[in-house]
């Protein structure tokens, strides 16, 4: 059913600790044999005993339950429904650290580093969320940051409207080795891949020059015009280029990646507001809110409540 082979095993009569007993030599048999004869991996949910063929079916979805539980028991085990942490508290944890640095060996295009960095990510991820839906919403997280952090650097590994089904690939793994092993190949090695043509080719694309700039420079104070001359282009010609390369203006791209940086440093720093807006050249806290409550719908002060807050 749905990929899955069901059995059902009958208790003629046991005592039900002895039949819990044959039920997990049953199913232990049963995976390592096939392990044995087939060189396959396997693991078997098992639910709470019924006194009811008409139970079934909710025998069934326990079973499926268990199964999610391979995310972090691994894909050669035996889980039975009974055993579970079903906690429903939604408190999922997320190492913003680790993937700060993930991404900064990305950026760096340092291959081991980043496969080093994700591991310990997803071990992290793994180990601080008990439940294995938890697990799920901040691997999603991750993956979300991940192509939120691909547009920010300028490039596009995959079609529009592959990014939707991204997340489709991913749960259709059931173990965290097969999820990272899919994540360090389909997604990280092949961004770095691209931003080691990029900077092999020496950032030959105009406008890709000027998005280094400004991923580097963010905190000075830049204009279209400081960079023309850097470059030895007249702004206009830069201005036309920048804009029918990336769609967006010199001052809105330079507005959005500022307004991303002030998002992280509400979240992971304890700068002020105030010193949030003079690091990112604002001329004054107001002007840095109103920009931000235009954006997000909130100020950042209330901002900053609501993700330490959902952290």
């Amino acid at each position: 059913i749905d990929k899955t082979q069901t059995i059902i095993m009958l208790n003629r009569g046991q005592p039900l600790d002895r039949f819990q007993e044959d039920l997990e030599h049953t199913a232990s048999s049963i995976k390592d044999k096939i392990h044995e004869e087939l060189g396959l991996f396997i693991s078997i949910g098992i639910s709470q005993p019924f006194t009811s063929l008409a139970m079934s079916k909710r025998a069934y979805l326990e079973g499926l339950e268990a199964l999610t539980y391979r995310l972090k028991s691994g894909k050669h085990t035996v889980i039975f429904y009974e055993h579970l942490d079903r906690n429903k508290a939604f408190l999922t944890q997320f190492p913003k650290q680790i993937q700060n640095e993930l991404f900064e060996a990305i950026k760096t295009c340092n291959r081991k580093q980043a496969a080093e960095q994700l591991h310990l990510l997803l071990e992290s991820i793994c180990s601080e969320n008990m439940n294995p839906h938890h697990c799920q919403v901040a691997i999603a997280r991750l993956l979300n940051n991940l192509i939120e952090f691909m547009h920010l650097l300028g490039i596009e590994i995959f079609e529009p409207n592959e990014n939707t089904m991204l997340y489709d690939d991913v749960f259709e793994l059931t173990t965290i080795e097969e999820i990272e092993s899919w994540l360090n190949a389909q997604i990280i090695v092949k961004m770095i891949d691209t931003l080691s043509i990029r900077e092999e080719s020496q950032y030959k694309n105009i406008s890709e020059k000027i998005v280094h700039i400004i991923q580097q420079e963010f905190d000075t104070d830049l204009t279209l015009e400081s960079i023309a001359g850097r470059l030895h282009y007249n702004p206009n010609y830069l201005s036309s280029i920048f804009r029918k390369e990336m769609k967006i203006s010199f001052s809105e791209y330079l507005s959005s990646y500022r307004h991303h940086i002030a998002k992280n440093w509400l979240t992971e720093t304890t700068l002020s507001v105030k010193e949030i807006s003079e690091k990112l050249k604002y001329k004054n806290p107001q002007n840095f809110i109103r920009s931000f409550k235009k954006l997000e719908g909130i100020t950042p002060g209330k901002y900053r409540e609501l993700k330490n807050h959902s952290a």
